[in-house]
C-alpha cells in the first residue's frame, strides 16, 4: 500500500462571502492510496475548529497517524485509533474517504451498494454568498446556465450590514430563483444575535 498526500488549490469562480469573511480559494489536502492495482482518493479541507487550520497542519496530522501503521487494520479500528490519538477530524476525514473508496473499488461496487444503501437521490444545493441584490440578480442566472441540473440554493446570510441587508438579499434570491423552481436553504454562519435570529426565523417562516 502506497499513500501520498497532495495539496490542491481550488479557486472559486466567485468569491464566497459569509458572516466570518470572504474566501477566494482554498487549499485542500487530497489523499491518494495505491494498492494492488487500485487507486483511491479522499479529500479534506482545513478547519481551525477541528485542530488543523492549514493544509500543512492537516498533512502533519495525517503523517502522524499513518506512521502508526494502518495496513491490515479495519476502517472501524483505524477510526477508533484516530479518536484515541486526537487526530484532527478534518484531516482524518480525507484518509477515511480514501479507505472507503479503496474498499469499494476492490469489491468492484459503488460505495453506496457496498454499504447496503439505495442510490442517493436527495438533491444537493449550490451556495450563494452574501451579496447585494444587484449581484444576486446577475449571479443566479449565471449559476443556472452553467449547471442547469441545480435543484437548490443555499443562501448565506448574516451580513455585516445587518438583517435589513439579509432581507433584501433573500427577497432578491426568491425573485431570481422563481423561474427555476429551486428549493431554498439559509445558513447564517452564526452571524445573528439571539434576538435577530428569533426575528429572522419568524420572518423566513412567514415566507415559506
Amino acid at each position: 500500500m502506497k499513500i501520498t498526500l497532495h495539496h490542491v488549490t481550488l479557486k472559486k469562480r466567485f468569491p464566497l462571502a459569509i458572516s466570518r469573511g470572504v474566501r477566494y480559494d482554498s487549499v485542500n489536502v487530497f489523499v491518494r492510496i495505491e494498492d494492488k492495482g487500485h487507486v483511491a482518493w479522499g479529500e479534506g479541507a482545513p478547519a481551525a475548529s477541528e485542530g488543523a487550520a492549514t493544509p500543512e497542519l492537516m498533512q502533519a496530522e495525517l503523517e502522524r497517524f499513518i506512521a502508526t501503521g494502518i495496513e491490515g487494520h479495519s476502517i472501524k479500528d483505524l477510526q477508533r485509533r484516530a479518536i484515541e490519538l486526537n487526530i484532527a477530524p478534518c484531516a482524518y476525514a480525507a484518509l477515511d474517504m480514501a479507505l472507503w473508496d479503496l474498499t469499494a473499488k476492490k469489491a468492484h461496487m459503488p460505495l453506496y451498494q457496498l454499504l447496503g444503501y439505495n442510490k442517493p437521490t436527495a438533491p444537493t444545493s449550490v451556495t450563494i454568498g452574501i451579496n447585494p441584490p444587484a449581484v444576486v440578480a446577475e449571479r443566479v442566472p449565471i449559476l443556472m446556465h452553467s449547471h442547469p441540473t441545480i435543484k437548490g440554493l443555499k443562501i448565506k446570510l448574516g451580513s455585516p450590514e445587518g438583517i435589513a441587508a439579509d432581507k433584501a438579499m433573500f427577497e432578491q434570491v426568491v425573485k431570481s430563483a422563481a423561474p427555476y423552481g429551486l428549493k431554498l436553504r439559509v445558513d447564517a454562519n452564526g452571524g445573528w444575535s439571539l434576538e435577530n435570529a428569533k426575528h429572522m426565523l419568524q420572518w423566513l417562516a412567514d415566507r415559506g
